[in-house]
């Protein structure tokens, strides 16, 4: 299996080439992206975030994943991504991937800090 060759595979089977985590600062904001591959503890260098865009479909497949990322990224506030249907085409109603299970975020993240906020972008389906 290569990763050009993923077509009807499972979210597991999507674990290809290396893990990439990306800041960008925007006007004094510093936010951090995660993707939802897997998770590199050492390589993780950033702290201090403003802003983690973290990817929640995947984290079932990484062990204790918000108690190995908060700390060592130690956001004010999480804005979770990767929870929709990506294949499925924009002009479609959003539809969500089951694995997301959103409505466990608040509990998940609060366990390892009350602190961070969890947030989210209004979705684009129904501001126009």
């Amino acid at each position: 299996m290569t990763c050009e060759h993923l077509d009807s595979l499972s979210p597991a089977a999507y674990r290809c080439g290396q893990v990439w985590g990306i800041t960008i600062a925007v006007a004094g904001v510093r936010f951090y992206h995660q993707g939802s591959a897997n998770l590199v503890d050492e390589a993780v260098r950033e702290r201090g975030v403003d802003v983690f865009l973290a990817g929640v479909a995947g984290r079932g497949f990484t062990e204790r994943y918000w108690q190995r990322i908060l700390p060592l990224l130690e956001p004010r506030a999480v804005v979770p991504t990767h929870y929709d249907n990506f294949f499925r085409p924009l002009s479609q109603q959003l539809e969500f991937v089951t694995a997301a299970e959103l409505a466990r975020l608040p509990e998940e993240i609060g366990a390892v800090s009350a602190e961070i906020e969890l947030a989210a972008l209004p979705r684009a389906d129904l501001t126009a």
